[in-house]
């Protein structure tokens, strides 16, 4: 014969596990680009494939977690056989990227995406693009590029140009240019 206080206990305690077990701080322990699939960690125990969640919609995104990313599971049932993972929180060891008000930013590795208002700028190492609605800037080293509507300004210790026109303060110093009476080759 069932004994009510008993089977009342394993209920409380099937309930417990499940509740402890809906969230649950992890670590990424493989990733599977092909179909967005990952595993996780959380002390000894290691899940299944789970799928890892991005934005949908309007917005989409397809940013898979790097091997020992800090992530989150979730699991609304409480049973670690189905649920799906989430981004996770920032740490000590690993911080959230500096930001101004108002910006999204993206780093992976020494790549760094900007985006704020009319103002999107990606940087890898010591190389820079900026787009505004008025510009668009490129950067490496010394040398610079500013296209504007209807301008392009060269800043570098060489440029090499080909086009049917290429002027210099104002001088044309194309093809066509010559210099006391004699073609420039």
């Amino acid at each position: 014969m069932s004994n009510p206080i008993a089977d009342l206990v394993r209920e409380v305690e099937e309930m417990r596990r499940r509740m402890e077990n809906m969230i649950r701080p992890s670590k990424v322990a493989q990733v599977r680009h092909s179909d967005g699939m990952v595993k996780i960690k959380s002390g000894k125990w290691t899940s299944d494939w789970l799928p890892w969640t991005e934005l949908s919609g309007g917005i989409k995104t397809r940013n898979m977690p790097t091997v020992g990313q800090e992530v989150v599971g979730m699991f609304p049932s409480g049973g670690l056989e189905q649920g799906f993972v989430m981004p996770g929180q920032f740490t000590k060891s690993n911080g959230a990227p500096e930001a101004s008000e108002g910006e999204s930013i993206y780093t992976r590795g020494n790549m760094k995406m900007t985006i704020k208002d009319n103002d999107w700028m990606l940087s890898v190492g010591g190389a820079t693009i900026r787009v505004r609605p008025n510009a668009i800037n490129l950067a490496l080293g010394s040398s610079e590029i500013v296209i504007v509507s209807g301008a392009i300004s060269i800043k570098a210790n060489l440029v090499l140009a080909q086009g049917a026109q290429l002027f210099h303060n104002t001088k044309n110093v194309g093809d066509t240019h010559t210099n006391a009476g004699l073609p420039v080759d």
